[in-house]
């Protein structure tokens, strides 16, 4: 994995969505999550958090920007996040759920952990659940080192994790494997 941002100049939403990326293998624990099959998984997670902060920043700077000047900044992000997130290779085809999307998917994800278009699907299906309960970014410390299948690591990770970071109702839902 590579820390190195690639975002040049004032492209600073892309520095921003990168360096949330990266910020989210650090808080996740990275480097004790090396097994390969569900790595596809915290690469999602990781782009979650890129959509997540750029939101955040948009919805945030608008009343109080870190500097007085880049109030005029915090659409920006938004617009941003708006773009990757209507692009079609990032949706679910219509009328198919993630339910229904997963299987067909699961081979390639697990063989590429990184392939930014699939990870953006799931990251995307994940990203309301995350904004309306922020605390579950808590769990992300919790995701476990397993090369099960995928149902047995989101059974872990749940285990892994404090009661009041599981999942109920509409999130459990809303999960790849219903």
């Amino acid at each position: 994995m590579s820390f190195w941002l690639t975002a040049r100049n004032t492209s600073w939403c892309q520095y921003a969505y990168q360096f949330a990326h990266e910020h989210c293998h650090v808080l996740s624990g990275y480097e004790r999550l090396q097994l390969e099959p569900n790595q596809w998984f915290h690469e999602s997670i990781c782009e979650l958090a890129s959509l997540f902060t750029l939101k955040q920043m948009a919805k945030t700077w608008q009343t109080s920007p870190p500097y007085e000047p880049w109030r005029e900044f915090a659409p920006k992000y938004s617009e941003y996040t708006d773009d990757l997130l209507s692009k079609s290779e990032r949706q679910l085809p219509a009328g198919v759920s993630l339910a229904e999307w997963f299987p067909a998917n699961e081979p390639m994800l697990r063989a590429n952990a990184v392939n930014r278009d699939l990870n953006g699907v799931v990251a995307a299906q994940l990203l309301p659940i995350f904004q309306a309960s922020p605390t579950y970014w808590q769990a992300v410390q919790y995701m476990p080192n397993t090369d099960e299948s995928f149902t047995a690591f989101l059974s872990a990770w749940r285990d892994a994790c404090p009661a009041d970071l599981r999942p109920t109702g509409v999130q459990r839902r809303a999960t790849l494997c219903n």
